[in-house]
C-alpha cells in the first residue's frame, strides 16, 4: 500500500479508529474503499452495508444506547 496517495483525512481517520467506528462517505470511484481498506491492521474491521453478509452483521449488533423517539420521528417525517 506503500505506492498509494496519502489521504489528507488518513491522519484524523486513524486517530479516531482508537476510539470509535468512522464512517466514510463520498461520491463514486474517489477512492474510499482503498482508503478504508489501507487504514486497517485487519481486514476483518472492513465492512460494507453493500455486501449482505457484513449488511447482515451490522443489522445484528445491539446499538449502544436506546433509540431517540424525537429522532425516529424527525427521520420518519423527512
Amino acid at each position: 500500500m506503500a505506492d498509494l496517495l496519502q489521504r489528507y483525512l488518513a491522519g484524523q481517520i486513524r486517530t479516531d479508529l482508537e476510539r470509535k467506528m468512522v464512517f466514510v462517505s463520498g461520491p463514486r470511484q474517489v477512492g474510499k474503499t482503498t482508503l478504508a481498506r489501507g487504514l486497517l491492521p485487519d481486514p476483518a474491521g472492513y465492512l460494507s452495508w453493500d455486501i449482505p453478509d457484513h449488511r447482515d452483521a451490522i443489522e445484528a449488533v445491539e446499538p449502544a444506547v436506546e433509540e431517540v423517539p424525537a429522532l425516529r420521528r424527525r427521520q420518519v417525517g423527512r
